[in-house]
């Protein structure tokens, strides 16, 4: 059923957030003739809309920032502009302003852009695809499953972009066609055009094999159901089943739906992904060789 109050109180919040974010940054970083100014500005006051409304959602042991994500094996990505990590952890911070995190330590990432053409569309996908990767294939030790969920979607970084305006025909774009020559794996969870569409994927029960199926039946789950999903896949023990695209389009009874969809999509995220545990000493490449094993 839900809470009428929380409800009424994320609406204001996102009702803030899309006035900031499409409204408010136009008026006061274009000119006359719609050109614009101060773009360093125009983009962290977006980038800022966006960190405001992540606070408020997501899980209370996480902070909120921009930055770089390092691995022990010496890679970096390029810069993210929001990263989501485990609040337990501080940045380390180069030449006084670059903020440096541990892939282990983080959860999630994000980009934030304007208005995109395909092309800048697809380039900021593929280079947070990338960025992705370098996380991922970079980590150490894993330390826990939240949830006590051993299932290996789970085992990942999400990665999300929120956007203005999407000015192309996206139902025409493939994420075959995007993403070609990238694991499925490293693709994005969620996407949000703020005046056009949320993206993210639908999970159909009638994919998975006659052996998990009977499984559900017996556990009285309806398999001719497709339920939303925030993974490009599902993945547990032997079996991985591949997602379609769900598109929430925006709605003039109920505008900020799509919204709140897309960001309670990133939130389960950040609740579901596996913990890994940060360790210096593997940074700076001083690790004790194993003598003796028990």
């Amino acid at each position: 059923m839900g809470s009428k109050i929380y409800e009424q109180i994320v609406d204001r919040h996102i009702q803030q957030f899309v006035g900031v974010f499409s409204e408010d940054s136009s008026v006061i970083f274009k000119d006359d003739k719609e050109k614009l100014i101060h773009p360093g500005e125009y983009g962290r006051y977006r980038e800022d809309a966006c960190k405001n409304l992540l606070r408020l959602l997501l899980d209370k042991h996480v902070n909120i920032s921009d930055g770089f994500v390092i691995t022990a094996d010496n890679e970096i990505t390029t810069q993210c502009d929001i990263i989501v990590y485990n609040s337990d952890v501080a940045p380390i911070v180069a030449d006084g302003f670059a903020r440096m995190f541990p892939a282990e330590e983080v959860r999630m990432i994000g980009e934030v852009k304007s208005t995109l053409t395909r092309q800048a569309f697809i380039s900021a996908l593929r280079k947070m695809a990338e960025n992705k990767k370098t996380i991922l294939d970079g980590r150490g030790k894993m330390h826990y499953c939240q949830n006590g969920r051993e299932i290996e979607t789970y085992d990942t970084v999400a990665s999300f972009l929120i956007c203005n305006k999407l000015s192309f025909d996206f139902a025409k774009l493939t994420y075959e066609e995007i993403y070609e020559g990238i694991d499925r794996k490293y693709w994005h969870n969620a996407i949000l055009s703020v005046e056009d569409v949320a993206m993210l994927y639908a999970l159909n029960l009638g994919d998975f094999s006659p052996k998990v199926k009977a499984a559900l039946d017996k556990d009285g789950i309806n398999t001719d159901l497709t339920i939303a999903w925030q993974y490009p896949t599902y993945t547990q023990k032997d079996e991985t089943i591949t997602t379609h695209d769900n598109h929430i389009y925006i709605n003039k009874d109920n505008k900020y739906r799509h919204i709140k969809k897309f960001f309670a999509g990133i939130a389960v995220c950040c609740k579901d992904v596996w913990i890994y545990t940060f360790d210096p000493v593997q940074y700076l490449d001083m690790a004790v060789p194993t003598i003796f094993k028990t």
